[in-house]
């Protein structure tokens, strides 16, 4: 099948059933490594009534090689989805595509209710460039966490350079709001709480050749990000002897923090030299407490 015939990058299916439309979108890159995990972002939404989505991959003809499946080497070709879902699933080329070709001989197949269509063809094999996502000037690490309510821009990469086209999704919308898709590689992103934490932000480029697509995904929270360090002053308040002072909390030591009313809006552990590590929504003054301890330092 001509690849321009089959819209593999994002496949949009809206099946209707009288009583109950549902909405199926599909994306992921369309060339899977063989013997590797990929991700695919599935997004399932029965606006009327909640029912179940049954994925599965399967050759596209009989005389296909490639094979798709869900999880890993020794998953299962089906996946059932319950109700509403709009996440990531791991998918895993199995089998190599007959090499040379570039014909996707793998289908995904959406089945709702009493109605099966095949949205997806994929294929299994070497990918030829990479995709990544980068601060907005292209280059620097991107930011992990999003002030809330604050715009904030991303840049997708390619490596090798290639023209083409990118299209932008989340797999929670109403936490990370896309503002402004520029289909150049940019994007405008926007936080609102409260507080989420590891939402995904994919990117999808389609070369213009007409090579495959690749999918990147990016790991975002929604917040503000604080790192730290406890001490115990109580061994050396005023740092005089050398041998004790700047004593550390250990590894595993138990920790909260309160906000203004005594309310605990985070909890953890400390790493080692009782360092820590937490997502708080912006803006309100909060407390460290540690118990047990006394006279501790910032």
């Amino acid at each position: 099948m001509p690849r321009a015939d089959v819209p593999v990058e994002i496949a949009r299916a809206t099946i209707c059933k009288k009583g109950w439309p549902a909405h199926v979108v599909v994306m992921c890159s369309d060339r899977i490594p063989q013997g590797e995990v990929s991700k695919m972002l599935l997004t399932v939404t029965w606006p009327a009534a909640e029912s179940t989505a049954e994925l599965g991959f399967g050759r596209a003809t009989g005389s296909a090689k490639g094979e798709v499946v869900f999880g890993s080497a020794v998953g299962p070709a089906t996946n059932t989805l319950a109700g509403n879902h709009s996440d990531l699933v791991d998918i895993y080329g199995k089998v190599a595509s007959t090499p040379g070709s570039r014909e996707p001989d793998v289908a995904l197949t959406v089945t709702l209710g009493e109605v099966s269509r095949s949205p997806v063809h994929l294929s299994v094999g070497d990918v030829a460039i990479a995709l990544a996502v980068h601060a907005e000037d292209g280059v620097a690490p991107p930011p992990v966490s999003l002030t809330p309510d604050v715009a904030t821009r991303l840049k997708a990469a390619v490596v090798p350079a290639t023209a083409g086209s990118f299209v932008w999704a989340t797999t929670d919308a109403t936490a990370i709001e896309i503002i402004d898709d520029k289909h150049d590689g940019l994007v405008e992103v926007k936080g609102h709480t409260p507080l989420v934490p590891d939402r995904k932000l994919c990117v999808l480029f389609t070369p213009q050749d007409g090579s495959p697509a690749v999918m990147a995904v990016h790991t975002l929270s929604v917040g503000v990000r604080y790192f730290g360090q406890i001490e115990d002053r109580s061994v050396a308040p005023e740092y005089a002897e050398a041998a004790t002072g700047h004593r550390f909390l250990p590894a595993g030591t138990p920790f909260s923090i309160v906000d203004g009313g005594g309310n605990t809006v985070s909890s953890g552990v400390t790493k080692a030299d009782g360092r820590f590590d937490v997502m708080l929504p912006a803006g309100a003054p909060y407390e460290l407490k540690v118990p047990d301890f006394e006279g501790l330092g910032p």
